[in-house]
């Protein structure tokens, strides 16, 4: 039981950690620069500065290793 609980556990954390961060960055960039309109309707992909980008890249693709990990574990 402990031994299914220890990957679930750490995507867990894995996962928070990394939307902590992808929120932090877009804050980061809305409050000290000058990228973002006032009123934007939806999200442009094209309009991300490429750094926030490759972080949501990074962040699919961690879920997406962790929910495989899971399917094959259990």
């Amino acid at each position: 039981m402990t031994e299914q609980l220890i990957p679930i556990v750490l995507g867990t954390c894995l996962i928070s950690f990394c939307l902590w961060l992808l929120i932090w960055h877009f804050w980061k960039r809305k409050t000290d620069s000058n990228y973002y309109q006032s009123s934007i309707q939806g999200v442009n992909w094209e309009f991300l500065p490429k750094s926030t980008r490759i972080l949501a890249v990074v962040f699919f693709g961690l879920v997406l290793v962790w929910l495989t990990t899971l399917f094959f574990m259990g």
